[in-house]
């Protein structure tokens, strides 16, 4: 009885770890892909900044933040007040809608007499 569960929990256990290995090589796959990425944006960021003094269009995206104020987390002080939403637009008035012809039934009387089926 022991020996059959402790080979069941064994079988669990060692699925378990072979799953583990296996999610720790995508991983580490992923991590690679993303240094590969993060290095090839470093690049393409130099080559903008060498790019941007002979390029008059490019230095308005330069000079701006691209990330909003309220995403900058600080290890000290309190966190920066939350954004405010913009004011929408006032939207329009709807359209006037035509007078609807009503005959004072509720759609429970027809031809002038008690429709049954619609009780």
């Amino acid at each position: 009885m022991f020996a059959r569960r402790f080979n069941q929990l064994k079988e669990k256990f060692d699925n378990v770890t072979a799953t583990r290995d296996q999610y720790n090589k995508e991983l580490a796959v992923a991590q690679d892909k993303l240094k590969k990425l993060e290095n090839e944006c470093n690049l393409l960021l130099d080559a903008v900044d060498i790019a941007a003094p002979s390029q008059p269009t490019i230095l308005h995206y330069l000079t701006q933040d691209p990330i909003p104020a309220h995403y900058h987390l600080t290890a000290r002080g309190p966190l920066p007040p939350p954004m405010q939403p913009m004011d929408p637009d006032p939207l329009p008035p709807p359209p006037p809608q035509p007078p609807q012809q009503h005959n004072g039934t509720n759609g429970h009387h027809e031809f002038g007499r008690v429709n049954p089926s619609r009780w």
